[in-house]
């Protein structure tokens, strides 16, 4: 049985990768992609998750969240700027034309949904700033406690 996965993401390229895997990999079925600000703003990131899902369109799709903050990349300091490393769009200059979703499900309250929906079957990967499962954690107290598992890509810049 596949491996129920939901990933939160600011999707540069390495994003747009680690997605483009999971969701062709038949040993995981990616329910849900949950954008958050990162290294490009929350508007970016839901544009570029839907043009990733929608370039691939993989036999399922993924319920997919919306956000709207800001980037985070003026909070790095000393390090590469990640649109020197994504380009301009987050996805090199890449321009993927995509419909705005009619109804927006915000991504901390889709997190929600998903685990209340799969208690105790989901695993969590995040790969951005943990700005999503911050505010579901505030909403639903329960939710690391639902969650099969919690995957998280993290680190620092100029810190040992």
């Amino acid at each position: 049985m596949p491996q129920k996965l939901v990933i939160d993401t600011d999707p540069g390229i390495g994003d747009a990768l680690a997605i483009a895997l999971a969701l062709l990999d038949p040993e995981v079925d990616v329910v849900g992609i949950t954008p958050t600000a990162g290294c490009v703003t929350g508007r970016e990131a839901s544009h570029n998750v839907q043009a990733i899902v929608g370039l691939l369109d993989p036999p399922k799709w993924p319920r997919m969240g919306w956000t709207e903050g800001t980037s985070t990349t003026s909070l790095i300091s000393g390090g590469p700027n990640p649109r020197i490393l994504n380009g301009r769009t987050g996805l090199g200059d890449l321009e993927t034309p995509v419909a705005e979703p009619h109804q927006r499900h915000e991504s901390a309250k889709l997190l929600i949904d998903l685990v209340r929906t799969h208690p105790h079957e989901l695993t969590f990967l995040t790969l951005g700033p943990l700005t999503n499962l911050e505010l579901a954690q505030e909403r639903h107290p329960e939710l690391l406690a639902e969650l099969k598992a919690l995957v998280i890509l993290g680190g620092s810049m100029n810190h040992c």
